[in-house]
């Protein structure tokens, strides 16, 4: 399997050769059973499949490749734990499978979330060129907190006012501007 990994810092050909096919399921048996020694071993020996996936399929997504081998990984290590020895399917056929699912996944996902807009996104330019941004369209200057305090205040104030005598209602009332009360 010769691939260009250079963009990886990986050399594809300085890994280890795949597993025998007993080896490999004795390996996967080991893993199933709890052993972590067995999983990391089948994924090292596996490694390659990651790379090759995304230094052939994935070769013209533009996407940082050493982040889409971390997702690749993330689909192998799914597929060690899901495979099941009793299916005619080789190992490395699911894997890939896996492997592509999880990184496939990853990009439809990072696709939705590139299509919605930060309120730092320039909506367009004035005429001096400046940017005028999302939260300056829909941004004011009402202060909620100022405004609900002064509300109840006014209604502390209007309860009070009634128990007084006239003179200082009116008093009150002229003062705060209760003049349709």
């Amino acid at each position: 399997m010769n691939m260009n990994t250079d963009e990886l810092f990986i050399d594809g050909n300085k890994l280890p050769k795949p597993l025998s096919e007993d080896e490999l399921h004795s390996l996967i048996q080991h893993s199933k059973d709890g052993s972590k020694e067995a999983r990391d071993k089948i994924i090292i020996h596996n490694i390659k499949l990651v790379l090759y996936e995304v230094t052939s399929k994935f070769q013209n997504v533009d996407y940082d490749k050493k982040d889409l081998v971390s997702i690749g990984n993330i689909g192998l290590v799914k597929a060690i734990d899901t495979y099941d020895i009793s299916k005619v399917i080789k190992f490395s056929t699911y894997a890939i499978r896996c492997i592509d699912n999880e990184i496939l996944s990853f990009l439809r996902k990072l696709k939705k979330s590139n299509n919605v807009d930060s309120l730092d996104t320039a909506v367009f330019y004035n005429e001096d060129g400046s940017e005028i941004k999302i939260e300056d369209q829909i941004s004011d200057d009402t202060d909620l907190v100022d405004d609900n305090e002064t509300a109840e205040t006014l209604k502390i104030i209007r309860e009070v006012v009634k128990d007084l005598p006239e003179r200082d209602r009116e008093i009150i009332m002229l003062h705060f501007g209760f003049y349709n009360d």
